[in-house]
């Protein structure tokens, strides 16, 4: 399985894949599997707003109590339940990423 996680996180590397939601997601797993040394060889997005939160979850901000931040930092809708071990912890709020209340 990391296998193939690192395969599809190679891609993004060649520019064969650009959605950030789906990159993200990949991200958290191999986060929580360990891999962090491949996601710090690697190629990061170009958006500073995605780089911030990139270096908030290795250091460890935002972690729940499964593991590293939500996959998608940006899009979870507001009315959308989430339960507490999955909700996301960090926000983008004033130019940076901060703790949810």
């Amino acid at each position: 399985m990391i296998s193939a996680i690192n395969s599809e996180w190679a891609k993004f590397d060649l520019g064969e894949l650009k959605d950030n939601n789906y990159r993200t997601a990949l991200f958290v797993a191999l986060l929580k599997l360990g891999q962090e040394g491949t996601i710090r060889d690697s190629g990061w997005p170009n958006s500073p707003i995605l780089r911030g939160w990139y270096e908030a979850v290795l250091a460890g901000r935002g972690k729940t109590a499964v593991g590293p931040n939500n996959c998608m930092p940006m899009e979870w809708a507001e009315n959308t339940y989430v339960p507490a071990s999955l909700a996301p912890r960090l926000r983008w709020a004033n130019e940076r990423w901060g703790l949810a209340d």
